[in-house]
Order: C-alpha cells, then structure tokens, then sequence
C-alpha cells in the first residue's frame, strides 16, 4: 500500500509534464522544469517496471485530474482497484499464458 500511495503522489507531480503534444511538448526553461522531467522520467521508469502495457495517457490524464481536483475515483476505490488489479488480474493473465 505505501509503494502504491509513493506511486500516486511521485505521479501527481507530473501533472504540468504530461502534454499532449508529442517529442518535447515541455520546455525545460529552469532548474525547477528540469528537475520535474527528472521526476517523470524516475515515474516512467518505475511504472515501466511495473507494467510495460500502461497506457500513458491514461497516466497523464489521472495526473492532471488530481490537479484538477476531479478524479474519476476517490482515493479508496483507487487503491482497491490497483490491488485488486495487481493481486488477481495480472496474475490471471499470467496463468492464461502458461
């Protein structure tokens, strides 16, 4: 649960760096940018660890709805699906392999 709740807020700051627009959307203008794509880029390679098939936009866009202040999902249905995502869907999908 702490890993997952380390995930959600190192994501949240992300927030400003998820831009549509494809191949340096963002400008790194100053030390603060720089360090915010460092962030990213410390996210991305953890989520890459978690899941390589994540949906980036799907990333992006539950960063930008926590700055928003509008979710799709309060923070307890959120840990409940990511739990149940991670104990019993991947696990399923990895048994369908085998």
């Amino acid at each position: 649960m702490r890993k997952t709740l380390v995930v959600l807020m190192a994501a949240a700051l992300l927030a400003g760096a998820c831009s549509k627009k494809t191949g340096g959307g963002v400008k790194l203008k100053t030390d603060t940018d720089s360090v915010a794509y460092v962030i990213g880029m410390n996210v991305g390679m953890n989520l890459m660890k978690m899941d390589s098939t994540i949906n980036v936009n799907a990333v992006c866009e539950g960063i930008r709805d926590v700055f928003r202040q509008g979710t799709r999902f309060s923070a307890a249905d959120a840990e409940v699906f990511y739990l149940r995502y991670m104990n019993y869907a991947l696990p399923e999908k990895a048994r369908a392999l085998w």
